[in-house]
């Protein structure tokens, strides 16, 4: 009997040119077909208010990227996309996630695995929900649930949480939709 191997899945980011990115996710997906890669944008949801209503929108999380997965290592994505990359119009280039090493194209295991937690099976942030009790954070629904520690801000009023997290190598801040149901004291 044959044992089920379970290959590992990397993450690699191409830098595209700003609106083009859905169009590369798409071509690249079409392009490469069959070949252990799938590319996403990944977005987040936007919470605003419209006609005395609250509404959702969903906005890309980093404007001018695409990540790719792929069970492909960083040389053999390399072999596999480098063509493309350098004779499409829309992608400006493969990002590597060390300043030293340029063939360290993948995303690392654990940042790779603190995106997923927030993006979850949609590659969307959805948004968070919680209170504040005397000025701590408590999220009670949601991607941040369990790890409040990466909030560094919250705007209520514009009902959003600042967050710091790792991409690529860097810690990065951005801006994710939080609904701060009260706040005591």
């Amino acid at each position: 009997m044959e044992e089920a191997t379970h290959k590992k899945e990397y993450w690699y980011v191409l830098f595209v040119f700003n609106g083009k990115e859905h169009k590369v996710a798409k071509d690249f997906a079409v392009r490469f077909k069959g070949e252990s890669v799938s590319s996403f944008v990944p977005t987040k949801d936007k919470v605003f208010r419209g006609k005395g209503k609250n509404k959702i929108e969903k906005e890309l999380l980093f404007p001018g990227y695409v990540l790719v997965e792929s069970t492909l290592t960083s040389k053999e994505f390399l072999r596999l996309a480098v063509e493309y990359v350098f004779t499409s119009s829309d992608i400006i280039k493969i990002l590597s996630n060390s300043a030293e090493r340029s063939s360290e194209i993948a995303i690392k295991d654990e940042e790779r695995n603190a995106w997923m937690r927030l993006l979850g099976h949609t590659n969307n942030i959805e948004i968070s929900i919680g209170f504040i009790e005397k000025d701590k954070v408590h999220i009670t629904h949601g991607p941040l649930t369990g790890i409040e520690g990466v909030i560094k801000k919250i705007n209520r009023h514009k009902r959003e949480a600042t967050i710091e997290i790792e991409f690529m190598g860097r810690l990065t801040e951005t801006k994710i939709a939080v609904e701060i149901m009260k706040k005591s004291v």
